[in-house]
């Protein structure tokens, strides 16, 4: 089966998304969870709504989409509370924002 780099981008985004969980959690351990769930949900969603059909393909990606736009703001709270340097946090999330406008492209192809 064919992969999308968008898959490939979007699983070492967990993996860098994990790490940077671990130095939130002394911080923030509620925000470092829902980080850990968003990331995996941004993956798992996109890979299920890559290979479904009509409806519940727009239906799965648009829920990857969300997943990812709830994780770019968790990064950029993390980054404004002192949790990640701000480089850090923006450069994560401008990834994340990357994966999602591939995403959307994806959502529109037929």
């Amino acid at each position: 089966m064919k992969q999308l780099r968008v898959f490939d981008e979007l699983i070492n985004l967990n993996r860098d998304v994990a790490q940077a969980a671990k130095r939130i959690a002394r911080y923030d351990a509620d925000l470092a969870r829902q980080m850990r769930r968003a990331a995996v949900s941004a993956a798992s969603n996109a890979a299920e709504g890559a290979y479904n059909r009509k409806g519940n393909r727009t239906n799965q990606l648009n829920v990857a989409m969300c997943s990812g736009r709830e994780l770019v703001v968790q990064l950029r709270i993390a980054g404004a509370c002192g949790y990640l340097t701000e480089p850090n946090a923006m450069e994560l999330a401008e990834r994340v924002d990357r994966c999602v406008a591939q995403l959307y492209r994806l959502s529109l192809a037929r």
